[in-house]
């Protein structure tokens, strides 16, 4: 099982923390974002200013995550 973390504008759908099960050891991130929208109707994941960390490390789309990783997503911030 692969705990998310969402922060930001974007924590307001899922929550804080979701559970999943991935499809399969090994995923990108960008099959990552897919499947989310997918299985949970969550169109908004697929916006690419929607940041990706990978272990507290900001990655690219097609950055292979495994199952055993700590993901989260990061709605943009704007701060003054």
């Amino acid at each position: 099982m692969t705990s998310i973390l969402f922060y930001g504008k974007i924590s307001d759908r899922f929550g804080d923390t979701l559970d999943v099960n991935l499809p399969q050891n090994s995923l990108s991130v960008g099959e990552l974002r897919n499947f989310l929208s997918a299985n949970y109707q969550f169109n908004e994941i697929l916006d690419l200013t929607v940041r990706v960390t990978k272990n507290d490390e900001f990655v690219l789309e097609t950055e292979m995550l495994q199952s055993s990783d700590v993901v989260s997503f990061l709605s943009p911030f704007s701060g003054g």
